[in-house]
């Protein structure tokens, strides 16, 4: 009984299978060539997938012809090719697969098949290669994209490269047309206004031979013209900063910046730096300044206080520029359309100045109340020695 076989148990092992178990050698071989032909199509596509997974921008196209090869072999035909033409005259033993219309993917291509040494190409194994082209133009999908990716890129690039040579000019010309009004200013409607308040002066000193009402109104002229001289003296400072010029930075926002508001303006300074910064970091953080303080005066309601920071370090350069007033309307200002004002636009060419020398600007508001205005520049260009 011990000898009698178990046909429940082969019953089993039959229904665990999708094919009945072989019963002689013939079906034994044939199960063999069946499990051999199936392992090699899972190896043509796990090497020919691994192959293009890791391929990199210089290989890629190597490993698309190699895998054009492996399925030329695998089908039996003795060359393949892999282009991105349709062939005119395919080979008579050759064949013309499309992998566009075989993986639905979009991407043109066609997999040429030369000289069929073998027999009769399996169903299976045609299958298998049309798998391998879906890899294959899944790959060839992912070069497109990142071709047409490094297209945008560089014309993004190229693009950002001319707005930046663009602003820099912008920039330059418009401390060119600063310094020439500065100039026309001080050697024209200044030098009228300085000599005809030395004029009312000198009336002023035969006060006593006027009536009263000529002296009235010889006091209100001479008030009048000095305001002038005044005003126009700060905007030439303004115009053409002479102590930026001289003794940089740091001096100059100390010197002009009180100049532009009527509220008390504390200024402190960390210069540990071994150099100066070059000219155009100096006139773009100064301007910076002079539109912050400006847009402070006009926008910052209850503004009591502004406090500025400079700090100069040979790692790079730090302004900050904070004020108490009420946040609302200074941090709406940053939101509007650019050049919607003409705080917007100031607001806007301090951006572009500060992009122009690699630097960051942030407005945001300040910790207890009112805006924080920081510009921050790493390893700023330095131009001499202290």
């Amino acid at each position: 009984m011990g000898n009698t076989y178990d046909k429940s148990g082969l019953l089993g092992a039959r229904s665990a299978f999708s094919a009945p178990l072989p019963e002689n050698a013939s079906d034994l071989r044939a199960v063999y060539r069946v499990a051999e032909a199936r392992s090699a199509r899972l190896r043509l596509l796990f090497d020919s997938a691994r192959d293009l997974a890791t391929a990199d921008d210089d290989t890629v196209e190597q490993q698309l012809q190699l895998a054009s090869q492996r399925a030329a072999h695998f089908l039996g035909y003795t060359r393949g090719r892999l282009t991105m033409e349709q062939p005119v005259n395919a080979n008579a033993d050759g064949r013309v697969i499309d992998l566009a219309a075989a993986s639905g993917v979009g991407t043109v291509a066609y997999l040429v098949l030369d000289n069929l040494a073998g027999g009769p190409v399996h169903p299976d194994d045609l299958e298998a290669v049309g798998v391998l082209g879906q890899l294959m133009t899944a790959r060839l999908a992912s070069m497109h994209r990142e071709s047409e990716r490094d297209l945008l890129l560089s014309e993004i690039a190229d693009r950002e490269a001319r707005l930046a040579t663009l602003v820099e000019r912008m920039i330059v010309d418009d401390e060119r047309a600063r310094r020439r009004l500065a100039a026309d200013l001080h050697d024209g409607v200044a030098q009228v206004a300085g000599a005809a308040l030395r004029r009312l002066e000198i009336i002023d000193e035969i006060r006593a031979q006027l009536s009263s009402d000529a002296l009235s109104e010889l006091e209100r002229g001479v008030e009048l013209v000095r305001q002038t001289v005044g005003e126009l003296r700060s905007l030439i400072r303004g115009l053409r900063p002479v102590t930026l010029e001289s003794l940089g930075l740091a001096a100059a926002l100390k010197e002009e910046l009180p100049r532009l508001i009527d509220i008390p303006l504390l200024f402190r300074t960390t210069d540990v730096a071994a150099s100066r910064p070059s000219p155009e970091v100096e006139i773009s953080l100064f301007r910076a300044a002079q539109e912050a303080v400006h847009n402070i005066r006009k926008h910052a309601r209850g503004c009591t206080r502004v406090e500025v920071g400079l700090d100069m370090k040979p790692s790079g350069l730090r302004l900050e520029i904070v004020n108490d007033g009420e946040a609302a309307d200074q941090l709406t200002l940053q939101s509007r359309p650019s050049g919607s004002s003409a705080s917007g636009l100031g607001l806007l060419m301090m951006r572009e100045r500060i992009s122009a020398i690699g630097g960051d600007l942030r407005i945001e508001a300040a910790a207890g109340g009112g805006v924080r205005l920081e510009i921050e520049l790493c390893h700023s260009p330095a131009a001499s020695q202290q």
